[in-house]
Parts: C-alpha cells; structure tokens; sequence
C-alpha cells in the first residue's frame, strides 16, 4: 500500500487498510490519495525556492578526445562519428528536462524545495499489511541545505492506539543535498495485522559526509533465471542472479574512502520495492579512489523472491561514501552497513528485535 501524508509537519500518520501484501516486487495495489502539506493558517502560498542542482558537463566536456567538434561521439579515426538519434517531439515529457547530477541517477529529483524539510514520499513508500510488518520508501530533502543522518521512525500501534513497537533506520545517503531523494527500509517482528496506524517522523542532522561528485555509468544488465552464463558464471548452474554493471568516475578533488554504489528499485506504480548496496571495486585490492579516476561495481540480485521482479532501468541510484558515524571518542568512524534498521529497548519492545544485524550486535 501508499502512504498517506497529512499534517504540516514531518509526522504522519498511515491507516492501513486491506490490499496485497508486502513483497519485494509487490502486486500493484490502488495508489492512495495524497494530500500535500498544506501553508500555514493565514500565511500566503510562497513560490518554493528552487535548489542549485550540482550537476554533470555534457559527455563531449568530460571526455573531449572522445568527441568530434560537434559534440558526436568517435569511436575511431576511420568510422563515422556518432552523432546519436534525434529525440521523438511525442516521447519528450512536459515540462524541463532535469539536467544529471552529480552522484545520482533516478526518477525523483526536484528542484522546487516545497516543503522546506526532509519529507518522506508517499507516491514511493510501500508498507506490508501481512506477514512481519515492512516499509520501504524515499525521503527528500527539499531544504536549501546538505543534510546528513536522515533518520526514518516509524511507531506502530494497535487497534487500541498502544505502542507495538518502533522502528528506526538511517538513510544510507550523506550528504543528501537540497532536492534529492534517498532510500530507506524498515522491519519489524510485530505481524502486520495487529498495526492499525503507523506514526511516521523524519529527523536530520548537519551532514558529516564528502560531496559526492561521480558520475556513474551503467554498462549493461542481465536478467534472473535460466539465461546463458556470462564469464564467471560459466560452469555454474542456473537461475543466474540479476545483475547491472557499471563503473563510477571521481571528479572529486579528494580521495574517496570505500565508495559504495546504492540502487533502488520501483514497482509499476513508483514505489520502492528493493533496495541495494554494493561497494565499488578498485584496483589492487584499493580502499580509496583517486580523484579521475574509475572503479567498478556490480550489482548481483541472487534471492528468487527478488531478482525475477527487477528490471534494467526502473532503479534510482547513489554514490556515497561509507556513512560516517560518531564514535563516541569524539571521532568519525565508517558504518559499511548503512540504512540498517536500528534495534530498540524498553517494556513496549520485550522479547523483540528489530535489527538486520544479530544479537543486537554491532554490525560489522
């Protein structure tokens, strides 16, 4: 199911009602309706200030040999250059084409700052009615400012309005800049029937990250099941696990300690139905990558509940960092586990756990 927002602040509240179950590619349930978060009493619908988007030069500025004066791509001296297909007036959406930003690929970038806070996306957030109760979605931050340790809560209660329990979790994205979006997942061990009403709260903090200036570039995808094997799955049985393939170029004017590449996936209605991280791969064994310079990343999808429903192109995906955290010494330290959903205590939690991670440990 949708989300539905109401309120003037970050707090929301969700009655959930009967349709599909949470999957990681769910059956399309009727979107509910959204209503946006209204001006305060009295005051005058203000023109939302629009973020300065850090955007990418066109290819023929970041690889200039491999273009001709034109801006057509050369692929060898004795072969034509590529000068591509002009666009179909019918398949260009209305409206400005958002340029690409730096760190980032997808569908939900803005540069109207609306809301003036870290807001979550209904149209994008799912939320399980059986089973073990489950969320996943987007935020965005439509404030002029970098933010960082975008934290999601959401407080479950029952028929009866009682506390079942809470969930937290932390966007894995820092910093995430005026008018991006970026991914989150929530879990539980209450079943879902017994959630009558989800309190939702988004909180943020100053972001303690590096700009997260990559371009990424996606090669090519492969789908899940009985296909062919392509190089190191050769001499291995099917179903192949899905797959995207890329690479990730620093333009950044510092190194880049442990980059990780992170993807979410839309069902057809918009809404997140899976979420990966995936470090990108340097050379020799590398933890850094250079300014100008290139590391990979593949992305591989091998749970059979998962990767069938994925597909090429309906994905939305960041560059970041590793995550840095406080140490309690006063120092930084890296989370390579990112956006896990945080365990709580106290008497309305007894007997539960809600952590990816085991025993309330650490993850590593």
């Amino acid at each position: 199911m949708r989300l539905q927002l109401t309120g003037v602040t970050v707090v929301a509240s969700v009655l959930l009602v009967a349709c599909s179950a949470f999957s990681p590619a769910p059956t399309p349930a009727p979107t509910l309706e959204f209503r946006p978060f209204p001006a305060p009493s009295g005051s005058p619908t203000a023109e939302p200030p629009l973020a300065s988007l850090e955007t990418l030069p066109p290819p023929e500025v970041l690889e200039p040999d491999q273009h001709d004066e034109n801006g057509c791509l050369v692929y060898a001296p004795d072969q034509p250059p590529d000068c591509g297909v002009p666009a179909d007036p019918a398949d260009v959406a209305d409206g400005p084409e958002l340029p690409a930003v730096m760190g980032f690929s997808g569908d939900y970038y803005t540069n109207r700052l609306s809301a003036q806070d870290v807001v979550i996306l209904s149209e994008a957030t799912v939320v399980s009615t059986e089973g073990e109760w489950a969320a996943r979605g987007l935020v965005r931050n439509e404030t002029s400012s970098d933010v960082g340790d975008v934290t999601v809560t959401a407080a479950l209660r029952g028929r009866d309005g009682g506390l079942l329990a809470k969930a937290e979790t932390v966007v894995p994205i820092d910093p995430l800049r005026p008018g991006e979006p970026g991914p989150f997942e929530l879990s539980s061990s209450v079943n879902a029937s017994r959630v009558a009403n989800v309190e939702w709260s988004v909180a943020s903090n100053e972001s303690l990250g590096s700009p997260r200036q990559f371009l990424i570039e996606q090669y090519w995808s492969l789908p899940y099941g009985n296909r062919e094997p392509r190089g190191f799955e050769v001499g291995t049985d099917p179903p192949y696990p899905f797959i995207v393939f890329g690479s990730v170029f620093s333009r950044a004017g510092m190194p880049a300690v442990r980059p990780v590449v992170t993807t979410a996936w839309l069902d057809s209605e918009g809404g997140v139905s899976w979420v990966d991280s995936t470090p990108v791969e340097m050379a020799s064994g590398l933890i850094e990558l250079a300014p100008d310079s290139f590391g990979d990343f593949l992305v591989s999808i091998e749970d059979a509940s998962v990767g069938p429903g994925l597909e090429f192109g309906r994905h939305l995906m960041w560059v970041s960092e590793a995550r840095k955290v406080p140490d309690g010494a006063g120092a930084l330290r890296l989370d390579h586990g990112g956006g896990l959903t945080q365990p709580h205590t106290g008497p309305e939690n007894e007997g539960r756990n809600d952590t990816k991670c085991p025993d309330e440990k650490e993850c590593p």
